[in-house]
C-alpha cells in the first residue's frame, strides 16, 4: 500500500502577525489583473502611511490569497485618550500595481469581512475597490464608494479683492476703495482720497469722490456788476439812508462813482 501525501500551499502574509488585542488579520484576493508591488496601510488617527508591508522584492500577485495583518494598537490608545472610541477609527489601504499606478481603498472593512475579500481594479473608473461578504451574509461592493471618494475637486480663487462685483487688472472693485466695477489701476467710487478733495495722481476719479473734489476748487470770478447794500446813518434825528455806490467791473481796477 502506497503512502500518498497531501501538498498543502502556504498562504503568504503582508505585514507582520500580532497577538495584540487591536491587531487585525484579513485574507485578501488579488484580483486585479497586475502584481501589487506595495502595500500601506494608514488610520485616521496617525493619518500617514506607514512602509511598504511587503519584503523587499515580493510582489503580491494576480490570484494569489494572502492574509494582511495591521496591529492599530497606538492608534486605538490615542482615540481612547482624546475620549474617541475604537469604532470611529478609519483604515485606509494603499496599494501601487505594477505599471507604478497607485490607489486608495478607503475605509478598509478589517473587522466586518467574513472569508475572502477579493481586491478588484477598473482600469476605466481608475479605482481600485473591493468585494467581500460581511459577517452579517450580506455582499458588499465598493466600486461606487470608491469612486465617489476619489472624485473629490478643489477650486482656488484669485488673488483680487472682490467682495460683490468684477474688476479689472490691478483695481480693487469693493471693499476698502469702493463698490462696483472698475477701470485699470483707478477707484471705482468716492471712498478714495477724492472723496477729501486731493488728487492722488489717478487719471480716473471715482463718481462721488469727484463731486466732492469739485465742490472744494475755487470757483471763476464772475463778469456780472456787484451790486453793494446801501449804508444806514443812525442820528438823534432819526435813520438818513445813503444810496450804494456803483461798481463797474469792466476795468481791470474797480472805480467807485459817487
Amino acid at each position: 500500500m502506497q503512502a500518498t501525501s497531501k501538498s498543502h500551499s502556504v498562504i503568504k502574509s503582508i505585514g507582520t502577525a500580532s497577538n495584540n488585542l487591536n491587531a487585525y488579520k484579513a485574507k485578501v484576493k488579488n484580483e486585479t489583473g497586475k502584481k501589487i508591488t506595495s502595500v500601506e496601510i494608514k488610520n485616521s488617527i496617525d493619518n500617514e502611511y506607514g512602509d511598504n508591508l511587503l519584503d523587499s522584492g515580493d510582489t503580491f500577485k494576480n490570484n494569489e490569497v494572502r492574509y494582511m495583518y495591521y496591529d492599530a494598537t497606538d492608534a486605538v490608545n490615542t482615540a481612547q485618550e482624546d475620549g474617541k472610541e475604537e469604532s470611529s477609527i478609519k483604515y485606509y489601504v494603499k496599494v501601487t500595481l505594477d505599471n507604478d499606478s497607485t490607489y486608495v481603498i478607503s475605509k478598509f472593512p478589517f473587522n466586518k469581512i467574513k472569508g475572502t475579500a477579493k481586491i478588484y481594479f477598473d482600469s476605466d473608473k481608475e479605482v481600485c475597490y473591493l468585494i467581500y461578504t460581511n459577517k452579517s451574509g450580506k455582499k458588499i461592493n465598493t466600486k461606487k464608494k470608491e469612486k465617489k471618494s476619489g472624485t473629490s475637486s478643489s477650486s482656488s480663487s484669485s488673488s483680487s479683492y472682490n467682495d460683490s462685483s468684477s474688476s479689472s487688472s490691478s483695481s480693487y472693485s469693493s471693499g476698502r476703495y469702493g463698490v462696483g466695477s472698475s477701470a485699470s489701476n483707478g477707484y471705482s467710487s468716492g471712498t478714495s482720497d477724492y472723496s477729501s478733495g486731493q488728487s492722488s495722481g489717478s487719471s480716473n476719479k471715482g463718481t462721488g469722490g469727484y463731486k466732492a473734489y469739485q465742490t472744494k476748487q475755487p470757483q471763476p470770478a464772475s463778469d456780472k456788476p456787484t451790486t453793494n447794500p446801501p449804508t444806514t446813518d443812525t442820528t438823534n434825528n432819526g435813520t438818513t439812508t445813503h444810496p450804494a455806490p456803483n461798481t463797474d467791473s469792466n476795468n481791470t481796477n474797480s472805480t467807485v462813482n459817487p
